[in-house]
């Protein structure tokens, strides 16, 4: 028996229209950008949901979510609301956060570069594992025994998790390439 699992979605999506996207990231890159999570690096504003260019994107993640949200047993149709990209270039990462006001949000993986960094997922519950579960007690490291989880990406991998959990991104460690993802947030 799992007792409050918390489960996430983990898929290669495999993009026809990916030259476009990347001439639009390229486009979207020369405007000024936000910071909201990200320590150097580039995020764009929230690009145009109705965007020709990101209906091949939008419509498989939206199946995708659909997928999660009925394992979840989520009763209510779930659909992309927001969705932007990264870059990371060398050094770059992004702090400890989480998406409010969302169900559940996701990164797709445009290009992944070998030592770019993974995605860290946080347990819920990590002040308590380190109070009462100390390192030295743990034989070896799972799923459910420990307070962060990594994630290394590559190129055209989706992931899609609750909304509420805790992630961070490691930094770029690639002093010659940059890593490239796009984020999103699902609401009803």
């Amino acid at each position: 028996m799992d007792l409050f699992k918390i489960s996430i979605l983990n898929k290669i999506l495999k993009l026809s229209n990916k030259s476009i996207l990347e001439k639009k990231i390229l486009e979207k890159s020369k405007q000024p950008g936000r910071f909201v999570s990200n320590l150097g690096g580039y995020q764009s504003h929230n690009l145009d949901i109705e965007d020709q260019d990101l209906k091949e994107l939008i419509t498989k993640l939206n199946t995708e979510v659909s997928h999660l949200a009925n394992y979840y047993e989520f009763k209510d149709e779930l659909k992309v609301k927001e969705i932007w990209f990264n870059t990371n270039r060398y050094k770059d990462f992004n702090a400890v956060h989480y998406h409010k006001d969302s169900i559940f949000s996701g990164v797709y993986y445009f290009d992944v570069p070998e030592n770019t960094g993974g995605i860290v997922f946080r347990n819920p519950t990590i002040n308590y594992m380190d109070l009462y579960w100390p390192n030295h007690i743990i034989k070896e490291h799972n799923n459910m025994n420990t307070p962060t989880w990594e994630i290394h990406p590559v190129t055209d991998q989706v992931l899609i998790f609750p909304a509420w959990l805790e992630h961070s991104v490691n930094p770029n460690m690639n002093k010659n390439k940059d890593r490239i993802s796009m984020s999103f947030n699902f609401h009803y």
